[in-house]
């Protein structure tokens, strides 16, 4: 199975630079010259998951539980209250305590670990800068940092417990599906952040 820190895109990006104005003279090269620009972008995909059935029985309390998987994953990627799709899983029928020993079945699923991924991240960060001389031995620097620069809400992981009841229902659906069942409720990283500062180099 894929390990939880596995992220297949990954890209970190920095760049620095010295915008125009440095060969300004006077008042103009003391306001507008020497100002350097520096930035990082990053992206990356989001991290696997498992499925959790959301009922463990008391006979398996050492075991790592999984649903049965009846179907492809589908994701909405773009909504926060339905990521995934819950009904590409059913309850194990082993689970079913009214109905196993008439059923029969196995406790563990048969869906693999991890085999849900999360969502992905991106952010860009700035710093716009200028050192300031003083004297020949003396400057001030400024700087200016702006992080997740435009804002971007990134997503934390959804709600993987996918049933709230182990049943057989009358269209033989296996399983009560959790109403919350991919629903994300929480972000991760900040908002967008501004940070200044002024230091002394001598």
């Amino acid at each position: 199975a894929l390990a939880a820190f596995d992220i297949r895109q990954a890209l970190v990006a920095n760049a620095t630079y010295q915008l125009p104005g440095r060969g300004l003279s006077g008042v103009a090269g003391h306001v507008l010259g020497g100002w350097q620009l520096s930035g990082v972008l990053s992206l990356r995909g989001g991290n696997p998951f498992s499925p959790d059935p959301g009922i463990t029985p008391g006979n398996f309390t050492n075991m790592t539980s999984y649903p049965d998987r009846v179907g492809p994953i589908r994701y909405d990627t773009r909504n926060p209250d339905h990521y995934f799709d819950p009904t590409a899983f059913a309850f194990p029928l082993g689970y079913i305590p009214s109905e196993s020993a008439q059923i029969g079945g196995s406790f563990v699923g048969n869906s693999g670990r991890h085999v849900l991924t999360g969502p992905g991240s991106a952010t860009m960060d700035l710093v716009l800068q200028k050192s300031f001389p003083v004297t020949e031995r003396v400057s001030l620097n400024f700087r200016s940092e702006f992080y997740n620069l435009l804002n971007r809400v990134n997503f934390n992981m959804p709600d993987n417990a996918i049933f709230t009841q182990a049943v057989i229902q009358a269209d033989g659906t296996r399983g009560v599906y959790n109403p919350q069942a991919g629903r994300i409720d929480s972000t991760r990283g900040n908002p967008r952040q501004l940070q200044f500062g002024l230091r002394m180099e001598f």
